[in-house]
């Protein structure tokens, strides 16, 4: 009889836990008639996801694995800013789902004490969405990837909006100045995040008569970007993709909830598609977050 053990995770998972990953969501797109685009034995896809993996691993509290005779066969990690829990990943293998597995891994990876409030982005899996919704998580909207070609054009124009290079203020200024739009985007401070999007990627901060009203990371990858004000996000977006279209890069890929209307109208405005793999931003508490 196989044996099942549920551990903390280690940095040295991180490998594998890519690789359930992977496979999860294969078997999920594949369940629901869609194809794979990614060959099994890339690993540019690794190197692109790697980085990802490794900072949720070193600013995870609660990172759990499921062990069948020496065999992680499932996993679940999540991040705490402020007083904002976030699940960010839940993958249990196909052969092993349907055992109580998941259910174990949730209690020990998600759990409510210390919090406000919880958050996941969740697959369209029925099994994990049923799971969510009896334990009182409600629906916010869902999230659908938008890819186009980037354009070089200039952003549109939008009066006193200009666009700073966050590397150009000093660590305390920009850091502020972030946690000035998060507090009212996504009602909490990600410092740690931001100084890895930093590190990875191009960003901006935006600003109207010298106060903070946004920000955008971009490069070889694009986002996170917010803007307090919707009627920026248009501009926000094109600086974003004028950036990407300048490195050479052929298509970009900006992931929106679909209450989102000014960044969705401006993407498709530009010819760009959806991909039709959603996300749904789900929460346990009424209050809004987006």
């Amino acid at each position: 009889m196989s044996e099942l053990v549920f551990r903390r995770l280690r940095s040295s998972d991180t490998p594998v836990l890519y690789a359930i990953f992977r496979r999860t969501i294969a078997d999920l797109v594949d369940r629901r008639g869609g194809s794979w685009p990614w060959d099994e034995d890339d690993d540019a896809e690794w190197h692109r996801w790697q980085g990802l993996f490794e900072h949720i691993g070193r600013t995870a509290d609660a990172a759990w694995g499921a062990e069948e005779d020496g065999r992680l066969v499932g996993y679940a990690r999540s991040i705490t800013r402020t007083e904002s829990r976030e699940l960010t990943e839940f993958f249990v293998l196909p052969g092993a789902q349907g055992r109580g597995i998941g259910r174990e891994l949730l209690v020990r990876a998600f759990p409510a004490a210390g919090v406000r409030h919880r958050s996941t982005l969740a697959t369209g899996d029925p099994a994990a969405l049923s799971r969510y919704l009896r334990h009182g998580f409600h629906a916010r909207t869902a999230v659908y990837g938008f890819q186009g070609r980037p354009a070089r054009e200039a952003a549109p124009a939008v009066a006193g909006l200009v666009a700073r290079p966050l590397d150009d203020m000093d660590v305390e200024t920009r850091m502020t100045a972030l946690a000035v739009i998060d507090a009212e985007v996504l009602t909490t401070r990600r410092d740690v995040d931001h100084a890895w999007l930093g590190s990875q990627r191009m960003s901006w901060l935006f600003e109207r008569a010298g106060a903070p009203v946004g920000y955008a990371y971009g490069g070889r990858q694009q986002g996170p970007v917010a803007m307090l004000d919707p009627v920026d996000l248009p501009f926000g977006l094109a600086t974003v993709e004028r950036h990407a279209a300048d490195l050479g890069e052929e298509e970009v890929s900006f992931d929106v909830p679909l209450a989102n209307v000014a960044a969705i109208a401006h993407l498709l405005g530009r010819g760009y598609h959806m991909d039709p793999f959603v996300m749904h931003l789900l929460v346990d508490t009424p209050e809004p977050l987006i």
